[in-house]
């Protein structure tokens, strides 16, 4: 998966190593016994005693290309160290690897002239765009199948496991971690935005598995926050399962409709972490390695030949206090 990547860096401590001499000698005479004055050897002190090296920036740089990282030496301020010095990568962060998403340590290592040694050490936060990808034996007609039958093959489930694996959140931004929302009173700039996520993911999907795509706009919003008002109102608990009687208020008149929920037990309170909750709710409806359950799998893979090609996300606490993302899809 190659990821637009942005690698945050801290400030740095350095330790710098120096070394000094004394030799003292003396003479022993028959008769008196005199003492040889001592001369203090006056040694170079070493460079990395006398330099401090810096980060160039304290606030995050940018990385592009999920195994590029930068040379070392353009993330250190040069202009004060001596020529010739030299700078490697000690440590380098494993933006590769999908642990290391988050954050962790890295080490740049600064040789001088002289071959004494700094080394500088890096707190790092990882950034890129979020993908979905699909596991080549997931597919689209045997999520069908499975979805009619209730039975899933042995190689559509461990297609199914292995999109579990290999799809992992990622921050996508300083400004998203930054961002903060109001879960139950988001703006419709961020209504507009979070959307956008949820559609750009459901398509890349959908691409892979050859099915057709889908869209949103300001009516299926609309219509999304109508049905989030009908849970509010009844004070709908989620393990009631969907609010029937709520969702035929609020979208008969479109016709054809459809929603798939999810719930997680901690409330976003930035950007970074509303867009985790939407697309792990995606992961959810794909993967779903919990209950087997098909029928969201056929929901978001489009199983149902581009009938419902708009969808729209709205979000509620329920009254069993879980946080739920609904999706909503209409023709």
């Amino acid at each position: 998966m190659k990821n637009k990547l942005l690698l945050g860096l801290a400030t740095a401590t350095i330790l710098a190593v120096g070394s000094d001499a004394l030799i003292n000698t003396s003479i022993n005479q028959p008769q008196v016994l005199l003492a040889a004055k001592t001369k203090k050897k006056h040694h170079k002190k070493r460079q990395a005693a006398k330099y401090r090296p810096r980060l160039l920036k304290k606030h995050p740089a940018y990385i592009i290309g999920q195994s590029s990282l930068p040379d070392a030496k353009s993330l250190i301020n040069t202009g004060k160290l001596p020529k010739g010095t030299h700078y490697s990568w000690k440590k380098k962060p494993e933006i590769n690897q999908p642990d290391s998403y988050s954050s962790g340590d890295a080490k740049i290592k600064v040789t001088y002239p002289d071959h004494s040694v700094d080394i500088v050490p890096i707190s790092f936060k990882l950034y890129g765009k979020n993908e979905m990808v699909m596991p080549i034996d997931y597919k689209l007609e045997d999520v069908a199948q499975a979805d009619q039958t209730d039975h899933a093959t042995d190689k559509l489930k461990k297609a199914t496991e292995e999109g579990m694996d290999s799809n992992i959140f990622i921050a996508e931004s300083p400004a998203d971690d930054k961002e903060k929302v109001n879960f139950y009173h988001l703006t419709n700039d961020q209504k507009k935005r979070l959307n956008d996520f949820a559609v750009e993911l459901i398509n890349e999907a959908r691409a892979a598995l050859g099915a057709p795509s889908v869209s949103t706009d300001d009516e299926v919003l609309a219509a999304a926050d109508r049905v989030a008002s009908e849970y509010n109102h009844d004070h709908y608990s989620y393990d009631a399962g969907h609010d029937v009687d709520g969702l035929h208020r609020a979208l008969d008149s479109y016709g054809g409709w459809a929603e798939d929920m999810d719930c997680q037990y901690t409330k976003p309170k930035n950007m970074t972490e509303i867009k985790e909750f939407v697309y792990n709710s995606i992961m959810a409806y794909l993967f779903n390695t919990i209950s087997w359950e098909w029928h969201h799998a056929a929901s978001i893979a489009g199983t149902d030949g581009g009938e419902l090609s708009r969808v729209a996300v709205s979000y509620t606490k329920a009254a069993d206090d879980m946080y739920v993302t609904h999706f909503i899809f209409l023709p």
